[in-house]
């Protein structure tokens, strides 16, 4: 399945890869369209700043000694957070069966990602007294 994005001005309709991707198809061909408003994607500082978040988290729980002694690293944090609920769920079909799965980093939506930095901080300092930096935050670091 392919994703094309447009505008509608009110005079016109501007999709041309829609366009092309629809003129790929022989004549007569069954397609199915579906149209809704696009969402904002998350912005790179969002992304870097929800890594960064991570990579921080993993040090702290790595010098705290959290866990059985497996090292934490960036990943580990990022799949723990969406194990303990800290990322919108989406549901997803199998078998008939509705189930409950976290959405991936990449398919946040602006929104979805302030949602999840604001989770995480708060589950960090709450739950392990692992404080995370706001947005904005100016750090000092030690050399």
């Amino acid at each position: 399945m392919d994703k094309h994005y447009g505008s509608w001005d009110g005079s016109r309709l501007r999709a041309e890869t829609f366009r092309a991707a629809v003129l790929s198809f022989p004549k007569d061909t069954p397609l199915e369209i579906t149209v809704r408003k696009a969402v904002k994607p998350k912005t790179t500082p969002q992304n870097r700043y929800l890594h960064q978040l991570y990579s921080m988290a993993a040090r702290e729980m790595n010098s705290s000694g959290f866990g059985d002694g497996t090292p934490w690293d960036t990943e580990k944090v990022k799949a723990y957070a969406k194990h303990v609920g800290l990322y919108p769920m989406e549901e997803m079909h199998c078998n008939g069966v509705v189930i409950k799965v976290p959405m991936g980093t990449r398919d946040l939506d602006k929104e979805d990602a302030m949602l999840v930095i604001d989770r995480v901080l708060r589950y960090f300092a709450e739950e392990h007294g692992i404080y995370l930096p706001e947005p904005g935050e100016q750090l000092t670091l030690a050399a």
